[in-house]
């Protein structure tokens, strides 16, 4: 029997979903009848999202999402959704929900005309891969509901979380947590699988057989002595074959690659726990602190320590 970890190996796009963590952040089920208007302001750290049950959702005065759709937003941008153009928004904040617990409320607003239906929710993706996953998506991914629709367990899920938000059944909020979850890991797969997804950049090598054979011995052991040679013997290419290869899909040189991976393992370590910096290097490859330190700012403009403290960063992330 294959064992999934091993699926995952010969699968790059799924070794991506298996490395992403999704936690939730927030989410709101919500009843709104026309006319109404919200403002939601930016979360960057979070992939946000918008499952329309019932009803249509003008996003941003330009665009219309359908019952059955699911919209994502990868970089967390400010949104503003409304029943029609002329409806005056809200920010959501002022707007008098019903906090079921820390990360589920109800809303019921409205002025008492069509009615609409929604999930609105925030995810965060607790690995190095979300950073770089994030980078190659456009500013909105949206599914209508005919594709949704071509997979008969996902048509249904989408109308079961949309009967689950008209009940006050016992666990309800639990399951509509954990199923908008699944219905957002396959919409960015739907992405990531489709015409749209980058033929270039870090999706092109992960989608690259000889590249993503290197991408997943740098994954796999991040704390690895890896030179050129050693990279380019994974791929399976000669170095000079590889070097070009790697910079043309990637944009970046393979060293610039791997110190680019170990800084985003080592903030999303920073983040989430008490490790002293000097064993976060080691593990990572370094034999001095210093040199972590500086590699680390280089890339996200800000010591370890600030990070970890949640300082905003300067600059660019130049990995």
């Amino acid at each position: 029997m294959t064992h999934p970890r091993d699926m995952a190996r010969s699968d790059p796009l799924g070794e991506i979903l298996h490395l992403l963590e999704p936690v939730g952040m927030f989410y709101c089920q919500s009843r709104l009848t026309a006319p109404w208007g919200i403002d939601a302001p930016p979360f960057e750290a979070a992939i946000s999202f918008i499952l329309v049950t019932d009803g249509a959702v003008l996003l941003d005065g330009s665009q219309w999402l359908e019952a059955g759709s699911l919209t994502l937003f990868p970089h967390g941008q400010a949104l503003r959704v409304a029943s029609d153009a002329a409806a005056p928004a809200v920010p959501i904040e002022a707007l008098p929900s019903q906090k079921l617990s820390d990360q589920f409320e109800t809303l019921d607003y409205g002025g008492g005309g069509d009615e609409t239906r929604m999930l609105f929710g925030m995810l965060q993706l607790n690995h190095a891969a979300a950073d770089l996953l994030r980078a190659a998506l456009p500013m909105v991914v949206h599914i209508g509901p005919e594709a949704l629709g071509e997979d008969a367990w996902l048509r249904e899920t989408v109308a079961f979380i949309g009967r689950e938000g008209r009940g006050q059944r016992p666990g309800g909020e639990a399951i509509l947590r954990r199923l908008a979850d699944v219905v957002v890991l396959d919409g960015l797969r739907r992405w990531m699988e489709g015409p749209e997804a980058a033929e270039s950049g870090w999706l092109g090598a992960v989608r690259d057989p000889a590249l993503s054979r290197a991408l997943r011995a740098v994954h796999g052991a991040p704390g690895e002595d890896w030179t050129l040679p050693r990279l380019a013997a994974a791929a399976g290419m000669s170095r000079s074959a590889f070097a070009a290869r790697f910079g043309a899909v990637v944009g970046m040189g393979p060293a610039a690659y791997v110190t680019r991976w170990r800084m985003h393992l080592a903030r999303g370590r920073l983040r989430q726990g008490r490790a002293p910096v000097g064993a976060i290097a080691e593990d990572l490859g370094y034999r001095s602190e210093a040199a972590f330190n500086r590699a680390f700012k280089r890339v996200f403009g800000q010591t370890p320590g600030q990070a970890r403290a949640g300082v905003p960063r300067v600059g660019q992330d130049t990995g």
